[in-house]
């Protein structure tokens, strides 16, 4: 599986935790880990950047990916 960075993304079994993140955790992906281990960087709810790998993670439906660009016209960005 290949995501955009951006995608929102939650873990596949929501009634399960991974780890210290509870099944309803949401996560959004930053890369693709560039090792042999088959991970996403994810943003996590806690601000922190996580590896997990992407059998537990699957992309939320309906969710437009997050993307980096100029702001509105009278936003602070």
């Amino acid at each position: 599986m290949h995501w955009e960075p951006g995608t929102l993304l939650g873990l596949q079994d929501s009634t399960k935790p991974f780890g210290k993140y509870p099944g309803a955790s949401l996560f959004i992906m930053l890369e693709n880990d560039k090792s042999a281990l088959g991970g996403v960087i994810v943003l996590t709810p806690h601000g922190t950047k996580a590896l997990i790998p992407q059998c537990y993670l699957m992309p939320m439906p309906g969710a437009t990916p997050v993307t980096s660009g100029p702001t509105q016209p009278g936003c602070k960005g």
